[in-house]
């Protein structure tokens, strides 16, 4: 039973042929890169993410089992965004290692200080949610519960807080993930 959105490219990843494998990258790249860019704000960052993503299928395709590509390409790509701030992170902390510790222990005293005081600034009920959900590591819908909120509102709250503190801290994100994340 084929759909009509199976050429469109959700086909069987283990039977694409060179015709069938530019079908499903023409109607796929474009979201796949628009979501890497969405998650890394770099523009050559998330082609390369993308572009190796095609590659990994290609080399694969044989002896992959998916039944759904898209969200096979999208956990892909996901999953090559976590690689890309890992590589980001221990070539930052590659970087910083000939900092002496007592100077380094100031920035991160610094920076927590300056972390705190960031999450302080936010209306209170994006504070609450992403301490709920981000340091506490309560699930949505936990909060939700907690709150007595819906979870969509929870959703926007901790997106609004995600946002504003990504804003704040964008070229120190690597070191917060390690610090708040681990």
């Amino acid at each position: 039973n084929s759909t009509a959105e199976e050429p469109e490219g959700n086909l069987p990843l283990n039977t694409l042929d060179e015709k069938s494998f530019e079908q499903v990258y023409k109607a796929n790249w474009k979201v796949l890169y628009e979501y890497a860019l969405y998650k890394t704000g770099h523009h050559e960052a998330s082609q390369e993410i993308v572009q190796s993503v095609f590659v990994k299928l290609w080399e694969k395709r044989l002896t992959l089992r998916v039944n759904n590509s898209k969200g096979y390409l999208f956990m892909m790509v996901k999953n090559s965004i976590a690689d890309y701030y890992k590589q980001k992170l221990f070539t930052h902390i590659d970087e910083i290692k000939d900092v002496p510790d007592f100077e380094y222990a100031l920035f991160l005293d610094d920076l927590e200080k300056k972390f705190h005081e960031e999450i302080d600034k936010l209306d209170p009920l994006a504070r609450q949610v992403f301490v709920l959900s981000r340091l506490e590591g309560k699930p949505i819908s936990e909060i939700s519960l907690l709150l007595q909120t819906p979870k969509r509102t929870v959703e926007y709250h901790l997106a609004r807080a995600l946002a504003s503190l990504k804003t704040v801290f964008s070229e120190f994100m690597p070191v917060i993930l390690v610090l708040f994340c681990v």
